[in-house]
């Protein structure tokens, strides 16, 4: 056999090597977490941020209000900036039957 046949012969087998360890990397995935990203933070499922509105101004503007912790936020935002105009709190939510002591 030429030289050239059998370096051919051995990138492929590389190949489906590498190919097959992926997808047994892939099954397993599933199974437990990647240990090096754990110090990244969990992600939050909570609706912390809520757009309440959103109204284009110009084609390179707008304006947002935006719930968070508690207040509401109206926010300018460009393509170059992003300016907080005003804010004030949200009411408190009364309690529902059975929350509470």
């Amino acid at each position: 056999m030429p030289f050239g046949v059998i370096t051919i012969f051995l990138v492929i087998v590389a190949a489906l090597l590498m190919l097959l360890l992926s997808l047994i990397k892939n099954k397993r995935r599933d199974e437990k977490p990647v240990r090096w990203l754990n110090w990244l933070p969990a992600p939050q499922d909570n609706d912390a941020l809520n757009i309440a509105a959103s109204k284009r101004v110009t084609p390179k503007v707008s304006l947002h209000v935006v719930e968070w912790e508690g207040r509401k936020i109206l926010l300018a935002v460009s393509d170059q900036h992003v300016i907080r105009l005003d804010e004030t709190a949200l009411p408190a939510q009364p309690l529902t039957k059975g929350e509470g002591c």
